[in-house]
């Protein structure tokens, strides 16, 4: 809710609904034209005007099936099922759902892909993860030939999805005395840059001299996802 109040943005749980509101009130409109008419669509009003599943991106077979990263979508072990669940229960920043709509034009209801970003996570911010999501559930749409909307309110790119390397690099200044003046690069310890890259490549640098010592000059920060 803090976050929701600081952002000053509607929940992204709460975008179906208002689109069920508009159905809903497209209706009560219809009904009111009078006549014959007004009768009929008075008449064919559904009992529920809308239905909605949310699009989850799961791990097949797995133990953990919410536990999964961009390896798991680069080996194809990934897949995009629906769920009925409560609002909230994402680990992602990205939501979607499939929702058929009961309209007055169509009664029998139209299937729509409604994609959100969620601002109470990470602030609503881009990563490798976000973006699997929303890739998976517009290719959901498009294979069913289904219209799909994107309702964006984020914060871009995340910064920071490496937190480890966050945690050990430092700031080679041109003047340490006067940071305000820039500075050349971004660097860390051979220590760092070794223990960093025991297992995988987490961050790309280069040999360099700062302050008489020999450091590593990074040139990409590649992270853990």
């Amino acid at each position: 809710k803090a976050a929701l109040l600081s952002s000053d943005t509607l929940y992204c749980y709460d975008l179906p609904a208002l689109f069920e509101a508009a159905v809903e009130q497209e209706w009560i409109e219809a009904s009111k034209k009078g006549g014959v008419e007004g009768d009929i669509r008075a008449a064919s009003r559904p009992l529920m005007v809308m239905y909605t599943t949310e699009l989850v991106v799961k791990k097949t077979g797995a133990v953990n099936p919410d536990d999964w990263t961009i390896e798991d979508y680069l080996n194809g072990e990934l897949e995009l099922i629906q769920v009925n669940r409560g609002s909230g229960a994402n680990d992602v920043g990205m939501v979607a759902w499939l929702m058929v709509l009961k309209t007055v034009e169509y009664p029998n209801g139209r299937q729509v892909v409604l994609i959100a970003n969620d601002i109470t996570h990470k602030a609503g911010s881009f990563g490798t993860r976000e973006d699997v999501v929303f890739k998976l559930a517009s290719e959901f749409a498009r294979e069913k030939k289904i219209p799909r909307l994107y309702i964006a309110a984020n914060s871009g790119a995340r910064i920071g999805l490496a937190e480890s390397v966050k945690k050990t690099f430092k700031v080679a200044f041109k003047d340490p005395r006067k940071p305000e003046n820039g500075f050349n690069f971004l660097y860390m310890s051979e220590d760092d840059y070794i223990r960093l890259n025991s297992d995988k490549k987490r961050v790309l640098a280069e040999p360099a001299e700062y302050a008489g010592q020999s450091v590593y000059r990074i040139t990409d920060i590649i992270g853990s996802e």
